[in-house]
């Protein structure tokens, strides 16, 4: 494997890196469960919203992907993050719990709605520009600047809180919304390939559904990368342990918040690394995968708070595999369909996470967070295996084969 220079630095990567940071610079994210406490919801009430959240994206997931192969994609960009700010400015104005559902929902929506789509534009508006060996790194960087601006939420959310208590939160919250639209908007909307269909309206959009699929189904190369970009994408379900496993292993209260970035701060590298990584072959996607089995288990059994640091290089090795394995993937893709069928990983994604939620709850019962820890390294030997025998014989930076040549505006 070796590195490439960082990508270029023109108007579409300036346009990603802005949007994504915005769509993360979100520091309502780590307090909305207290707005929701003080507001008289119960634990239980809020589990009920956290899993109206969930399934709004795991529903809409796929048929969202096929409205972004059919529809303006930066319009659909636009659209989905103004509707979660309006649903957290909703939270601010009319606080209660229907008004908490509806903003879950729109937030669920917009979740939904970007999986898939900005990759797919993107990409495309890459390959018109004549520039699509720079998507790796690009998106490589964007995804670092996604988790970086996640970082500095969580930094600024308590300085903010102390100034203007939830108002000011909020605040910052949906205007970073209002400003990812606007940068939304200045994406351009360019030439691509659209399933035909004889009519239009809704016969259209199921040809595109149909033919998504139908992709994932027929070309062997795209069904192994949605899987095994699905399953990398569910394994970030272990940061959700991360402060309880802090803790156990000794780390004081002040010390987890610190502790816990750390992973972040490891899987922003992670993806910088990823998007300039070429010519990966086989052998190293397999040893590099295969890394985070043994780092997980060391930083598990440590018993120690700095365990933490090996338990955040293999957080970083997985957030490496999921760029590489969406640069395989997007690459592999011949079709028309292309957001529809990135939207399927994200569907594999979300069902696999719910997976390991519920192995995770089972765990619990009969071993302590140090525990379950330890068996996520057995997860992260079989993935390895997926990309040993799985692997595309073509490097990562190799362009699909076959790729159609003629576009109509969409």
């Amino acid at each position: 494997m070796s590195v490439s220079r960082g990508p270029r630095v023109n108007a579409t990567a300036l346009r990603l890196w802005t949007f994504m940071g915005l769509m993360e610079l979100v520091p309502l994210f780590p307090l909305y469960p207290l707005l929701f406490s003080d507001h008289g919801l119960s634990g239980s009430a809020i589990s009920s919203l956290l899993v109206l959240w969930s399934m709004t994206t795991f529903v809409l997931e796929i048929p969202s992907g096929a409205l972004g192969d059919l529809m303006s994609r930066r319009l659909l960009l636009a659209f989905s993050v103004l509707l979660r700010a309006g649903g957290f400015g909703l939270w601010f104005i009319a606080p209660g719990y229907w008004t908490f559902a509806v903003g879950f929902l729109c937030w669920g929506i917009c979740d939904a709605l970007t999986s898939g789509t900005l990759e797919s534009l993107v990409y495309d508006e890459l390959q018109d520009r004549g520039e699509g060996d720079t998507y790796g790194p690009v998106i490589g960087t964007g995804r670092a600047i996604s988790l970086l601006a996640t970082l500095t939420a969580l930094l600024l959310a308590g300085p903010l809180f102390l100034l203007g208590g939830y108002g000011l939160v909020g605040a910052v919250s949906v205007g970073a919304g209002l400003a990812g639209a606007v940068t939304a908007l200045c994406f351009p909307d360019p030439p691509r390939h659209q399933v035909e269909s004889e009519r239009g309206g809704f016969h259209r959009y199921l040809a595109t559904f149909k033919a998504g699929l139908g992709e994932v189904r027929r070309e062997r190369a795209v069904m192994r990368l949605v899987l095994i970009a699905a399953i990398l994408q569910s394994m970030t379900a272990i940061d959700e342990y991360f402060p309880l496993l802090a803790h156990e292993n000794g780390a004081a209260k002040s010390l987890i918040p610190l502790l816990v970035a750390i992973p972040v701060l490891c899987a922003s590298v992670g993806s910088w690394l990823a998007g300039r990584s070429t010519g990966v072959s086989r052998r190293t996607a397999f040893l590099t995968v295969a890394a985070t089995g043994p780092l997980l288990l060391i930083g598990a059994q440590s018993h120690h708070q700095w365990g933490m640091l090996s338990i955040a290089v293999a957080f970083g090795i997985i957030q490496w595999g999921i760029v590489v394995s969406g640069l395989w993937l997007q690459d592999a893709i011949v079709g028309a369909a292309r957001a529809t069928i990135t939207s399927v990983a994200g569907f594999g994604a979300e069902v696999s996470s719910v997976g390991w939620y519920l192995v995770a709850a089972t765990a619990l019962t009969v071993t302590d967070v140090s525990g379950l820890t330890s068996w996520f390294s057995l997860p992260c030997l079989l993935i390895a295996g997926l990309t040993w025998f799985w692997f595309p014989e073509r490097t990562a930076a190799e362009p699909a084969a076959q790729r159609p040549t003629t576009y109509s505006k969409g």
